[in-house]
């Protein structure tokens, strides 16, 4: 249905198609350029030196995507690197708010813990639903980068989520320990 006319409908899908395409060409090598001057993958360094290597690959990316020939092809495996990344920054939100981390103050008002963790569960069912090979492979992926960028930033102090849920639960154990009233039976001396 398209009212009152359907070419108001296609011209509002080319331009909104165009939009994207420009902010995906403008913003990307941008971000890869970052990504880069981090140094956490060692083969991406030479793309920090300039915008044009990160240009040329993000055109080349681009093209090969285009190649495919076939938007049916494309989408579900755009749309689920989507998925996986929003999976996980619903994930980390869930993670600091669950933590108490003192750094982590959300300003949106109906943000809770529920909130982000149905967030997860929605993207990951979603993930599935539109094409769960796809959404495997791309878990596969993720972990495997996860599992290398971890690996390569041990030596650097950059604070770890594993490590502050450890933290946690053992904050939380030495708290309930006030709690109990002391006994004959499990008295330990206290200095």
């Amino acid at each position: 249905m398209a009212w009152p006319t359907k070419w108001l409908v296609i011209i509002g899908i080319i331009l909104s198609s165009l939009g994207a395409a420009l902010q995906c060409l403008a913003g990307s090598p941008r971000l890869f350029q970052a990504i880069a001057n981090d140094d956490i993958v060692p083969f991406l360094k030479r793309f920090s030196k300039s915008k044009i290597f990160t240009l040329s690959f993000n055109a080349t990316i681009c093209l090969l995507t285009i190649m495919i020939g076939s938007v049916d092809h494309v989408a579900p495996l755009v749309s689920i690197f989507y998925l996986v990344c929003y999976t996980m920054v619903n994930f980390a939100c869930f993670l600091l708010d669950w933590l108490g981390s003192p750094n982590w103050r959300p300003r949106w008002r109906f943000y809770g813990k529920p909130t982000s963790l149905g967030g997860v569960l929605v993207c990951f069912s979603l993930m599935i639903m539109i094409s769960w090979y796809y959404a495997i492979i791309s878990i596969v992926i993720a972990m495997f980068l996860y599992g290398y960028i971890d690996k390569r930033t041990k030596e650097r102090d950059w604070g770890d989520g594993m490590e502050g849920m450890r933290a946690e639960r053992a904050r939380d154990a030495l708290l309930k320990l006030d709690n109990y009233k002391n006994n004959v039976k499990n008295w330990r001396p206290k200095y």
